[in-house]
């Protein structure tokens, strides 16, 4: 959201989330700010920079000049490839759909579902399996979980 506002709106403070606010940085649009080490005093420095400097707005404005310099606008741009589309029946020749190739279990990843379900399953034969054993050695055979006989 920050790139469209910078380009759109002239200059704005930057922190870098991801590339491409790292470019609007290096065209000169806005001013790096690092928020792991960010204080106030320096975003109060950033912002005073950003409004004081008008390298940031011209930049900033060539940018929205360069972006907005198209022949036709994209309502007409819409509109023709609407028609387009109409006019060639679907224009099934620009799809190129690899799923129509695949097979069933290619499309919806049935092997990979089953290995997984597979793998679950295992897991638990082998908990219960490793839990039977644990019981037997900790509950021998006769006895009854230290219940006392008559003749004890």
């Amino acid at each position: 959201m920050t790139a469209e506002i910078t380009v759109f709106h002239d200059a704005t403070i930057v922190v870098p989330v991801n590339y491409f606010l790292l470019i609007i940085y290096r065209r000169m649009m806005g001013v790096l700010l690092n928020m792991d080490t960010m204080t106030a005093e320096d975003l109060k420095d950033a912002i005073h920079e950003v409004l004081e400097n008008p390298i940031y707005t011209e930049n900033a404005q060539a940018t929205r000049e360069l972006m907005n310099d198209q022949m036709i606008s994209p309502k007409e741009k819409f509109l023709y490839w609407i028609k387009y589309i109409i006019k060639h029946k679907g224009a099934k020749h620009l799809i190129n759909n690899v799923a129509h190739e695949m097979s069933f279990v290619e499309f919806w990843c049935l092997d990979v579902y089953f290995l997984l379900l597979m793998s679950v399953i295992l897991f638990i034969f082998i908990l219960i399996r490793l839990m039977c054993c644990v019981f037997k050695i900790v509950c021998k055979p006769g006895d009854r979980g230290g219940a006392k006989t008559k003749a004890e």
